[in-house]
């Protein structure tokens, strides 16, 4: 009798995880790890007694199938993902010709307010150049390393070393006018960053030592708000640099673009805009434009850790230190073996 007894309350209470799971499940997206959060809810197999593995088997069978039905994912114990992709950036001449093009593969990695972003350029050809990992693991500095991709043709001396920075910022702000990690960030793992503002006035990602600019933004909903889309103004009514969005995909319970473009407008020169629907001609010139799209999305993050790595000799240039008298540049070392950098 006791035995029965026990088993109804446990009947009753897989019923109740039922219920409740059922409910969860409108909410989730990953069958897999909807799967193993159920059965971390205390549903195991008992060979001791045949209604309670019944009753498993029974439950069990019906939340897989409403896993399938839902085509549902949750994130086990925090916001992580991954995110595969390409990145075209273009810059253009006053004449409005190009003046550079840089395409590169790239593959995002966050969890929590932790990211990470490797890219790897490719000339036109298809020919894999430079790989680079940027990252912040602390929310108060931005570390990078960058390299060939080849390790095979590295050259002896200092110069074909792999380059490192590290500074005390909370956004990774482009450093060259053809640096395009900032876009890949600020639409893929800036979720955190949104988050956290208390003012609009933002400082433009893509243009280093530019001051804070009054921005709008529209951001999807749920756990981790990424952009749909962001517009730094130049002066009121007059937007300097745009990111929009390109649909959208669920990785996990987060919702993010499907890819986006980058413009960076002017008044004047460069190339001329796209002509929207009623108009006669473009309304303003670009100085400078990013397409990416996304190719594969994971609701997992797969490295452990989110410092950046490469492989050989690294010099260094770390910003955070103090500057001296006797050495007025910004300061400088040099690793070796593996350079890692962990805040």
């Amino acid at each position: 009798m006791g035995d029965n007894l026990i088993s109804e309350a446990d009947s009753r209470k897989k019923a109740n995880l039922v219920a409740v799971l059922y409910e969860l499940g409108k909410y989730v997206r990953n069958r897999r790890d909807y799967c193993i959060f159920v059965w971390l809810f205390g549903i195991q197999p008992s060979n001791s007694n045949g209604m309670i593995a019944r009753s498993r088997n029974r439950w069990l069978s019906a939340t897989v199938l409403s896993c399938g039905l839902l085509n549902a994912a949750v994130a086990v114990s925090a916001a992580q993902y991954e995110a595969d992709g390409e990145i075209e950036q273009t810059l253009f001449t006053r004449e409005g010709g190009v003046q550079g093009m840089t395409r590169s593969k790239f593959t995002v990695y966050v969890k929590d307010c932790s990211w990470l972003i490797q890219t790897t350029d490719y000339d036109k050809d298809g020919t894999a150049l430079r790989v680079r990992e940027t990252g912040c693991t602390n929310g108060a500095e931005i570390y990078e390393v960058a390299g060939p991709y080849n390790k095979e043709s590295w050259k002896k001396g200092v110069a074909h070393w792999n380059e490192g920075l590290i500074v005390s910022n909370t956004i990774p702000v482009g450093q060259m006018d053809d640096y395009f990690v900032c876009h890949l960030w600020l639409m893929f793992a800036s979720g955190c960053y949104f988050q956290n503002l208390t003012t609009n006035w933002l400082t433009p990602i893509y243009g280093l030592g530019d001051p804070a600019r009054e921005t709008k933004w529209d951001l999807v909903g749920g756990p981790v708000a990424l952009p749909m889309n962001v517009t730094y103004f130049e002066r009121p009514g007059v937007p300097d640099g745009t990111y929009t969005a390109l649909g959208l995909t669920n990785v996990g319970t987060v919702q993010m673009p499907l890819g986006f473009v980058f413009e960076q407008r002017i008044n004047s020169g460069f190339a001329p805009s796209p002509i929207a629907s009623g108009d006669s001609g473009p309304t303003y010139r670009i100085r400078k434009i990013a397409i990416s799209s996304v190719t594969a999305v994971r609701p997992v993050c797969s490295r452990s850790d989110l410092s950046p790595t490469a492989a050989g000799k690294t010099i260094v240039i770390d910003e955070r230190l103090p500057q001296s008298a006797s050495s007025p540049g910004v300061a400088s070392y040099f690793g070796s073996s593996t350079f890692s950098v962990d805040g």
